[in-house]
């Protein structure tokens, strides 16, 4: 059973907008509806999960999941309640497809509705290699040259061989995922967690393994990402119909 995770409850302050940034319109679509259609395109995902404010669910039912109806007809749909902080929304994901699917084998998908470049390639290949190693994400080589600073003074340049970004969707099998945050809230550690990848590598018993991250697969922070992700949509779009 493998079950896509969306976390939709972002405010997205620095896009300088009234309306999330996962309910903006891209290239003729919302932000989330592009991620729900690549998973849904997945033959493998057997169902989504969106973490969300409860008074967006009508919205999103309406505007994404209706529009997307062929594609996800065949696959369960749930949703969660998002927390105050990111880790806290996974949490509330993770215990709510536990409490679905108790019993099962599960791979959990979690992805940031933020990120709409995901593509169904990917998500194939995380799974595959999820299937093996029980702890994947996809990351890219870092470009620039990293300092680390401390009070105005770099003390160290790390070696960019060495220095990844982080992407999503993080995969994961669902126990050992749900073990590693059970780890950390016993530890206190939740407060200086970024990503769930980090909570497996802390607390968890399975080492992160590197899949091939996508530079498409970019995450929406502010106004200039929206434009920048319309024109690579557009271009990858051009170039499937020429």
């Amino acid at each position: 059973m493998n079950i896509a995770m969306i976390l939709a409850g972002g405010r997205g302050n620095r896009m300088r907008s009234e309306t999330p940034k996962q309910y903006m319109m891209l290239a003729g679509k919302p932000v989330l509806r592009w991620s729900v259609e690549a998973f849904a395109a997945c033959e493998k995902i057997d169902g989504f999960l969106i973490v969300c404010p409860t008074e967006d669910r009508e919205w999103i039912r309406e505007n994404v999941i209706m529009l997307c109806e062929d594609a996800v007809r065949e696959k369960w749909i749930g949703f969660a309640e998002n927390g105050k902080e990111r880790y806290q929304s996974s949490w509330n994901g993770l215990q709510m497809v536990e409490g679905m699917f108790r019993g099962e084998t599960v791979t959990v998908l979690i992805h940031d509705a933020a990120r709409p470049g995901v593509s169904t390639e990917m998500i194939l290949e995380i799974l595959r290699q999820t299937e093996m190693y029980g702890a994947v994400i996809p990351m890219i080589p870092v470009k620039d040259t990293i300092k680390v600073v401390q009070d105005g003074v770099i003390v160290e340049t790390p070696d960019r061989a060495t220095l990844f970004a982080a992407q999503t969707p993080q995969a994961f099998d669902l126990s050992a995922i749900m073990e590693a945050y059970e780890a950390m809230f016993r530890s206190g550690g939740e407060h200086a967690i970024t990503d769930d990848a980090q909570v497996m590598e802390r607390y968890g018993t399975l080492p992160v393994h590197l899949c091939p991250g996508d530079e498409m697969n970019l995450k929406l922070t502010v106004p200039e990402d929206l434009q920048r992700m319309e024109q690579l949509l557009r271009e990858k779009h051009y170039s499937a119909d020429a």
